[in-house]
């Protein structure tokens, strides 16, 4: 869901020229999951989150279609 609506609200906000579209659809997607696992395991330190933020790699490279 997230990885959607990253490149939704990117592509939205790229504007009109379509280079400019994808890089910020691609960027709004992929999001910043080492600084997520870095602040959930300093908030959290007896818990691992290692496995979501790996799933939600996953779910994002294979969820995002490549752009020409």
């Amino acid at each position: 869901m997230f990885v959607v609506a990253g490149l939704v609200v990117g592509h939205l906000l790229g504007g009109p020229p379509r280079d400019q579209a994808s890089v910020l659809a691609l960027s709004s997607a992929c999001r910043h999951p080492m600084m997520a696992l870095t602040i959930a395991s300093a908030n959290f330190p007896d818990e691992r989150f290692g496995a979501a933020v790996l799933l939600y790699l996953l779910v994002n490279v294979r969820g995002v279609p490549p752009r020409t």
